[in-house]
């Protein structure tokens, strides 16, 4: 088991505790997550902030917020403002908390971010894979996986965030700020032809969102690698018919919607194809490479209109 999976079986343990009322069991997994897998303090202050509320622990709440804090976990800011933090809110430590933090990210100054890679041998008008990280991810994790599309006649560029997970990983949990990210990054591009957007956990919902409401223009399909789907009431409708790819692991709790969102994407008139990878968990098949010219001949069978 990878710390990613260790992390998100404790999450989900942690949230099947909170969504119960069973909260000191849940408090007791928030402190396991915190002490354990030290390198998730950036979401892990949630789950203690979440479940002191729960119990009517303001303090200790705040306190949790103000430990990861000074300990320089507390970047992702939008995690500031789930429902589970609401008694919070009219908190004045918990608002000069969050304005430090807002403050502190605002400082950066985070940049829309492109790595591109264009075809080898060069093509007129090549198709464009535009690829979203996963989220307390970056471009350059990213990217790699998908260089070998380029001698498959794809320009391969990669989106760089610039909404703080931690201090150095990003997110594209404000959707807003992911329009304004991507299309800055798309005005970068040199010409190419038809766009099959990628992504990979978040990246890939994500993806799957902006093909669904074509705010980037028309895409010809989505690939999805070990997507974080919601339930599939909460995706868009679309205008167009789209090829959708996806790709995950039998071991990854994140993959326990696709069966239903494959589902109900076909009902709303999309091409689907799924391949189950047997025990992987939340990350890219070890075989990705060979799995990328079927993924790619399938995302690229075209627009159609519904």
């Amino acid at each position: 088991m990878t710390m990613g999976d260790e992390f998100s079986a404790l999450r989900d343990e942690f949230w099947r505790h909170h969504a119960s009322g069973r909260l000191r069991e849940a408090l007791a997994v928030a402190e396991r997550a915190w002490d354990g897998l030290p390198e998730r303090r950036g979401y892990a202050w949630l789950f203690l902030a979440a479940a002191h509320c729960g119990l009517g622990q303001q303090d200790a709440a705040i306190e949790a917020l103000e430990r990861a804090e000074s300990e320089n976990h507390l970047w992702r800011l939008g995690l500031l403002r789930v429902p589970e933090l609401q008694p919070l809110r009219a908190d004045p430590r918990f608002e000069a908390l969050a304005t430090r933090a807002e403050a502190r990210a605002a400082s950066r100054n985070f940049q829309p971010g492109l790595l591109l890679k264009e075809p080898e041998p060069v093509v007129t008008r090549p198709t464009l894979l535009l690829g979203l990280h996963g989220a307390a991810s970056t471009a350059d994790e990213y990217h790699r996986h998908w260089l070998p599309a380029t001698a498959f006649g794809c320009m391969v560029a990669s989106a760089q965030s610039t909404q703080p997970a931690t201090e150095t990983t990003f997110c594209w949990d404000d959707r807003n700020h992911v329009r304004r990210d991507v299309k800055t990054v798309i005005s970068k591009l040199p010409p190419h032809g038809e766009m099959v957007l990628t992504g990979f956990s978040q990246g890939a919902l994500v993806a799957l969102e902006l093909a669904l409401t074509g705010d980037l223009g028309p895409a010809a399909g989505v690939i999805a690698v070990a997507p974080s789907f919601p339930q599939p009431e909460r995706l868009p409708d679309s205008t167009m018919t789209l090829n959708v790819q996806i790709v995950y692991g039998t071991g990854d709790s994140w993959g326990r919607t696709v069966p239903v969102v494959a589902d109900a994407l076909r009902r709303r008139g999309h091409q689907v194809a799924v391949d189950e990878v047997p025990g992987l968990g939340h990350d890219f098949p070890h075989d990705f490479a060979e799995r990328l010219p079927a993924l790619l001949r399938r995302a690229r069978e075209g627009v159609r209109a519904p």
